[in-house]
């Protein structure tokens, strides 16, 4: 055994490599309650260990070395993958509940950060969440949860999502080889990508999926409203004129496909980049204003949430449980 993949019993590793046992001490696992005879991906999930440090600190110990297991289409060949077939799986998946999309035309105006907060909301309400980031070029959620694990591939090859307070979050982000690697896909490739993601992750049951969307109004969204039309989207803009054009052309999108605008958000609002003007954004963008946000400090530092959503955001995230169930 050169290789460590993840697919191998305990009972083959303890049996080849006796010292073995001691990696699950360091864990601060006892070794007596586990099952011999689970795979080192199970054991992993029982104990909420990210598959990625056991094989690490287990290949350190042991002298091997880690193969991630390869997702067909995320492996070493997936641009070959990715191009054998431009026909795409449809419809929702057994057990995804609600599928709510965050989106926008204009980049940089926060929808990851609603996106992201409207997740953990619904989660400490006690629904089943999952966050689904569709960013393929330049995904945010793992670095705006501090996600720093990888995904791999279980049992049955799909994607298991990592999991943040109970939220389950799958993103290319923890699929790249290095955070600063630039994806250049276009047409079939992307759009295989955003399929995988969506039908070959293991999401279990969901009382609600939210997909933060790319900017714009191209290839992402249309791939994916065309798999599955989304319960309802949210559209995020700020208050300049040029923001408030472009979320104009999302909800103009929604409509063309079907999809239900709930209706606007106007994000970072005040002196630098505008008041909220209610009435000026319904009639720029043809969408119910669902409420503004204020541009503050608060909200740029890492891990806000732990110490309470700001009551504008707090206000917002109700009345958006509320449209959603």
């Amino acid at each position: 055994m050169k290789e460590l993949r993840g697919n191998e019993k305990w009972v083959e590793i303890i049996n080849e490599f006796p010292q073995a046992g001691e990696i699950w001490e360091d864990l601060g696992i006892e070794p007596e309650k586990l099952n011999a005879e689970k795979a080192l991906v199970e054991l992993a999930m029982e104990n909420k260990i990210p598959l990625q440090v056991l094989l690490n600190n287990l290949a350190k110990k042991l002298g091997l070395v880690v193969k991630w297991p390869e997702i067909e289409g995320m492996g070493a060949n997936y641009k070959d993958d990715f191009g054998k077939s431009s026909k795409l799986r449809q419809g929702k998946p057994i057990g995804i509940g609600k599928i709510i999309a965050v989106h926008s035309g204009k980049g940089g105006v926060g929808k990851t950060t609603i996106a992201v907060t409207l997740a953990i909301h619904l989660s400490k309400l006690g629904k089943k969440v999952g966050l689904l980031d569709l960013d393929i070029d330049c995904p945010n959620i793992t670095r705006v949860l501090a996600l720093e694990s990888r995904h791999i591939a279980s049992l049955n090859k799909k994607i298991i999502p990592l999991n943040f307070e109970g939220i389950k979050v799958i993103s290319m982000g923890a699929i790249q080889e290095r955070s600063n690697l630039a994806i250049m896909w276009r047409g079939p490739i992307l759009a295989k990508a955003i399929e995988q993601l969506f039908f070959d992750a293991d999401w279990g049951d969901l009382d609600v999926l939210i997909v933060d969307f790319p900017p714009g109004t191209s290839e992402a969204p249309l791939t994916f409203f065309n798999m599955i039309k989304p319960d309802g989207a949210v559209i995020i803009s700020t208050p300049q004129l040029t923001a408030l054009d472009d979320a104009s052309k999302s909800v103009d999108m929604c409509n063309s496909l079907g999809v239900e605008v709930l209706g606007v958000v106007e994000n970072m609002c005040g002196e630098v980049f505008g008041i909220a003007n209610p009435l000026k954004t319904e009639k720029l963008t043809g969408a119910k204003w669902l409420g503004k946000l204020d541009l503050q400090k608060k909200i740029a530092q890492e891990n806000f949430w732990l110490k309470g959503f700001p009551d504008d955001l707090a206000n917002l995230l109700q009345k958006l449980e509320k449209l959603i169930f």
